[in-house]
């Protein structure tokens, strides 16, 4: 499913409101904690316990340890 919204200003930061049937899609509800995560023109929103997130994570720390292979494998 996808929605339209507007960055909206909340306070100090800025912010999005979700509505009800793209949250009940993505199997999110009001309090649920997120994982919010941003690449370029991208913001990803997971469980912090989900596959994704463990993956990622996972991912990152190999980067870090072996940065000439990634290196490598990106050419």
């Amino acid at each position: 499913m996808a929605a339209t919204t507007k960055i909206q200003a909340f306070g100090n930061s800025l912010g999005v409101t979700l509505n009800k049937d793209v949250l009940a899609t993505a199997g999110f509800a009001r309090s649920d904690e997120v994982r919010v995560e941003a690449t370029r023109d991208r913001v990803v929103i997971t469980r912090p316990d989900s596959d994704y997130a463990k993956a990622m994570d996972g991912f990152r720390k190999a980067a870090a340890r072996y940065p000439g292979a990634m290196a490598e494998l990106a050419e």
